[in-house]
């Protein structure tokens, strides 16, 4: 992981990337999962919609971060790059590991029409 640098510049298909931003952008060569100032949670953040699942950080890892990993998306040939498991970890040195645990589930046991008022 690289420390937030205020003079690095992270663009996307010639456009900058702000301070405080973070997440899954798409661009001309494929899927960038991208920081500019961010925390390891924002990180986690835009983890768990890109690999459809709960991601849990166990790095320990304090302050904020650059980054740009591109990677390619599960059925998407025209995606340049690695599988983001492998993507992060040869870019950030991070591992994603499969693991079981605890998850929130909202279980709807019981649907009725409102009623006429």
């Amino acid at each position: 992981m690289t420390a937030a640098d205020e003079n690095s510049k992270l663009t996307i298909d010639g456009k900058r990337l702000p301070k405080g931003s973070h997440g899954v952008f798409l661009g001309e060569d494929g899927a960038h999962l991208m920081g500019k100032s961010a925390t390891m949670a924002e990180l986690v953040e835009g983890l768990k919609g890109a690999m459809r699942g709960p991601v849990e950080d166990r790095t320990g890892l304090q302050g904020t971060f650059d980054y740009d990993v591109l990677f390619a998306r599960e059925n998407k040939p025209a995606d340049t790059g690695p599988a983001l498991p492998a993507a992060i970890q040869t870019e950030l040195g991070l591992k994603l590991e499969r693991g079981k645990g605890p998850v929130e589930v909202l279980a709807i046991d019981h649907v009725e029409k409102p009623s006429e008022n």
